[in-house]
């Protein structure tokens, strides 16, 4: 029932780590949280962290969370806004799997003004830069 923009600006090529059907979970996640709070639009790309590690970051518009919660709306259950819609687990369960491959979550700010969700993980050793 809501207009929300995809830009998908992922590398089709690019090889991480993560046990596609894992991978799947966590994306999916990231973007549904991404689609619950967006104002207009989502912003998926990539980012270099390191020789063996990529950012994949989801971005959207909405209005943010608050510096002071965002370690907060990664514990299990919780939840900023109890009238939206949801369980509270996704941002914990994508956090939880993403040690689970010795990477991590990390909230930003959006330049756009709502949240980008960081999901850092390790390259394919074949992916790797040389």
């Amino acid at each position: 029932d809501r207009e929300v923009l995809l830009v998908n600006e992922l590398n089709s090529v690019l090889k991480v780590a993560v046990e596609a059907t894992d991978m799947y979970e966590m994306l999916c996640n990231l973007l549904e949280n991404g689609y619950k709070w967006a104002k207009s639009q989502i912003r998926v790309y990539s980012e270099p962290v390191s020789d063996t590690q990529v950012a994949l970051v989801v971005e959207d518009n909405g209005p943010g969370i608050p510096d002071e919660k965002k370690d907060l709306v990664m514990k299990r259950g919780v939840r900023l806004d109890e009238e939206t819609p949801g369980s509270g687990l996704g941002l914990n369960i994508v956090q939880e799997m993403a040690h689970s491959y010795r990477g991590q979550l990390i909230l930003e700010d959006s330049d756009s003004g709502g949240t980008k969700a960081k999901l850092i993980i390790n390259l394919c050793t074949n992916q790797k830069k040389r």
